[in-house]
């Protein structure tokens, strides 16, 4: 989450919070097929967190830091899910 709060405070269109998550995690911008796959899940799960607004306050108080306020709930759950995405990249995990 606290990646995604990062990204959403720095970047405004979908696009620029992808690649700057992605420059963060791997240290490059997403390549296009990636992108479109990031702006899916986004779009999926922002349309699963709109109609279960429960589930994304859920998911963004998890941990022991406190979720910023100011940005929405259900973005930041979708942004959080596509963070996580990209953390599960080969790219991005230690073999």
């Amino acid at each position: 989450r606290n990646i995604a709060q990062r990204a959403m405070k720095k970047a405004t269109t979908p696009e620029e919070i992808i690649h700057y998550i992605a420059r963060l995690l791997i240290s490059r911008p997403m390549r296009a097929s990636e992108l479109k796959i990031a702006q899916t899940t986004y779009n999926d799960a922002l349309k699963e967190f709109t109609s279960t607004p429960d589930e994304a306050k859920r998911l963004i108080n998890v941990g022991d830091s406190i979720p910023d306020s100011s940005l929405p709930a259900t973005e930041l759950a979708a942004w959080t899910i596509v963070a996580n995405q990209i953390l599960n990249m080969d790219e991005t995990l230690n073999k």
